[in-house]
This record gives structure tokens, sequence and C-alpha cells, in this order.
């Protein structure tokens, strides 16, 4: 706004508590949308395009193959279209990539950019022949659609919720901005120091909110997103936690462990220690 990037974290409140009444109005009609006469249920039967490649890098293709140096044999310009097959070669599915890249080239020799269409409730493709090409995905977009609706629960909101306020962390790191909201040169008068009872259920209350916005690996373990630099681009993205000298999940799941020895105020010689 006036060459001034607005401060979002200001409104954070604001717009998770828009996003959360989306959500549960989302939540409260899930019948209805999963109704198979319902309207979401039509949307998904219509056709959509699929983008397999850039429009920008088949129009590239095309000019460099209607040189006038590959238009005087066949082979030359057909040796230009192979491109599209050189970073499939080492693909692991060949039979449906193999597909894909014919459908192309026919496309591309007809002059033609090449689209591809497919119903939200199919898992095939259109390429504009009379055979389409079956299995393209794994579930339709209806099937995902259907999952993920049905899949709405306090547990995902919440984190979803947290991945939202991940992003306005990762807004304020690529801005420069520190977060403070100008009170980091404010007097504080003297500060009582806390019971340890009420120490015990703040860090009680701060393990769970670790175990809270953990997640499940697609090994199965435990992980949890972080801010992480990538020094390519020079920004911040939101990524799971790695094992390695600066971020590693060993303290987050000393963390769980303190607060599991809290819960139970197990005595401290009968506390887990790490064996040797």
């Amino acid at each position: 706004m006036g060459g001034v990037v607005p401060p979002l974290n200001d409104h954070t409140k604001v717009i998770l508590g828009g996003f959360e009444e989306a959500y549960r109005f989302l939540q409260g009609i899930s019948d209805s949308l999963l109704n198979q006469n319902g309207p979401l249920r039509s949307m998904f039967a219509q056709n959509a395009q699929f983008i397999f490649r850039s429009t920008a890098l088949y129009s590239l293709i095309l000019r460099r193959a209607l040189h006038p140096a590959y238009l005087r044999h066949g082979v030359d310009f057909s040796v230009q279209l192979d491109v599209l097959a050189r970073k499939s070669l080492n693909s692991a599915d060949k039979a449906l990539t193999w597909a894909l890249i014919r459908a192309e080239t026919a496309s591309l020799w007809q002059l033609d950019i090449p689209r591809f269409t497919a119903r939200g409730d199919e898992n095939a493709l259109n390429a504009g022949s009379k055979d389409p090409i079956v299995g393209c995905y794994v579930n339709s977009a209806w099937d995902t659609a259907r999952a993920k609706i049905d899949s709405l629960c306090e547990t995902d909101l919440r984190w979803q919720l947290a991945l939202s306020v991940g992003t306005f962390d990762v807004r304020s790191a690529n801005l420069g901005n520190d977060g403070l909201d100008g009170s980091a040169g404010e007097e504080y008068g003297e500060i009582e120091p806390l019971g340890k009872d009420k120490l015990l259920d703040i860090a009680a209350d701060l393990a769970n909110e670790v175990e809270a916005k953990a997640f499940r690996l697609a090994d199965g373990a435990l992980g949890w997103m972080v801010l992480n630099y990538s020094p390519a681009t020079e920004r911040y993205t939101l990524q799971p936690m790695e094992n390695d000298l600066y971020t590693t999940v060993a303290p987050v799941w000393a963390c769980s462990l303190r607060r599991w020895q809290i819960s139970w105020r197990i005595p401290h010689t009968q506390r887990w220690r790490a064996p040797h």
C-alpha cells in the first residue's frame, strides 16, 4: 500500500479467527458437500485443464524446431522435439510417462500447443485423442476432496492454524521484521519470581503445545515444522526439522519427555536417563 508493506502480524488474530470460522462452516456442511447429488459433486464432473508443462516451454521448443535448418528433413524436426523426453529417461513409471510424451509430440507435430484435460471424478487424462491416458492419478480429484472434507476435525484445525501462524513468521523473517510491536525500549518494574508449581505448569503447557504441533513424517517418525533459511534464495521457508548441527529434534523430544515427567511428578531418582 503506497510502497509500504502492511504489518500483517498486527492482524493475526483477525485472520486466524476468519480462517477458523470458515473451517467450522465447511465442517458443519460436510454432509451436504459429500452428497453424491450435491453441487460439489457436479462441479467435479466437469473437465479441467491439466498443466503438465508450461506453455512457454512448448512455445520455445516449437520455435526452435521451426528453424529452417530443421525443416529440411522430418528426422531433424523430430530430434528437436525429443528434448521433451530428456528428463523422463529415468522415470519410475515409463509406461505412463511415455504415453504423455507421445501425446505432446503428436500435438507439436501439428504445430499445436499440447493441451490435457481431465474430469474431476476420473484418474485419466484426455490429450485430444480417442483413447484417454488412464492411471495418471492415484486418486481422482473428487476422491481427494472427499477424503479431505471427511477429515475435518479439531486436531486438523489446530494443525492448520499452527501452519498459518508459521506462514506469518516466514513473512516477517523475509521482510526483516523482528516482530516487535515498538515496546522494545519499554521499561518494566521488578518481576516477582514464580513459584515451583507455577513454573512446572508453564513448562507443561509449553511441552503440550510442542507435542500438539507434531506431525508424522513419511517414515512414521514425529516431526515439527520450523523456519529454514535457504542461502540460494536468501529467503526463509517452512520446512520439517532436520537432524543436523543447528536444527535437531532431540531437544524437542526432551521437552516432550519432560512434560511426561512433570505430569506424573516422578521422583528425580526414578526419572529416565539416556543410556551411556
